[in-house]
């Protein structure tokens, strides 16, 4: 069965073709394209982003410990400091005064999220569902 994400937006490249998790790596991408079209609300997207990316390193979480992933600490470690990245990138869009330093900071932000994206699903998810009959994932 061939696997394909809902959306464009994800690259291609890192399709892991487990259909739950390719999924919410496509949303993620979609939010970022939202943002990149700017006829979006900012912080609205940014804080959608925020709360659909904690669900989704919640649901890897709940994973990596139901299956006792040996990495699940350095893996939970690398969550934790996307997620700190992004409450500091709330706390400098609030404080960003003129358009151009909010325009600025939008690109920092989609910049870092798209990178690190790319960067934590192509090595450390590929990593973690390298074995797919490991997990019990819901039905596809």
């Amino acid at each position: 069965m061939v696997h394909t994400p809902l959306s464009n937006s994800i690259p291609a490249r890192i399709v892991l073709d487990i259909d739950v998790i390719d999924l919410q790596h496509a949303v993620l991408f979609d939010l970022i394209e939202l943002m990149q079209e700017g006829e979006s609300d900012v912080e609205m997207c940014i804080n959608t982003l925020g709360r659909y990316t904690a669900m989704h390193f919640k649901f890897e979480e709940s994973l990596m410990r139901s299956e006792r992933y040996v990495e699940h600490p350095q893996h939970l470690e690398m969550h934790q400091e996307f997620e700190a990245r992004s409450v500091q990138f709330k706390q400098e869009l609030q404080q960003a005064q003129s358009p151009e330093a909010r325009a600025t900071l939008l690109n920092e932000v989609l910049v870092f999220v798209r990178d690190w994206l790319i960067k934590h699903i192509d090595k450390v998810d590929r990593h973690l569902f390298s074995d797919k009959n490991l997990y019990t994932l819901p039905s596809e």
